[in-house]
């Protein structure tokens, strides 16, 4: 599985975060693997963060 994440700021001093999985021979996008678990402990951490002034 390739995880492309994409962290950016905005205009309006916000941030926004994209996220692209491309699955590998054999996989499907809900597959679950350790860089799957990664790029959803980074979500968490930036919602985390987002709510911090």
């Amino acid at each position: 599985m390739k995880i492309t994440i994409t962290i950016e700021d905005t205009e309006d001093g916000q941030i926004t975060v994209a996220e692209e999985r491309t699955p590998g021979t054999g996989e499907t996008e809900e597959s679950v693997t350790q860089s799957t678990a990664l790029a959803d402990a980074i979500f968490e951490v930036m919602d985390q963060l987002g709510e911090i002034d």
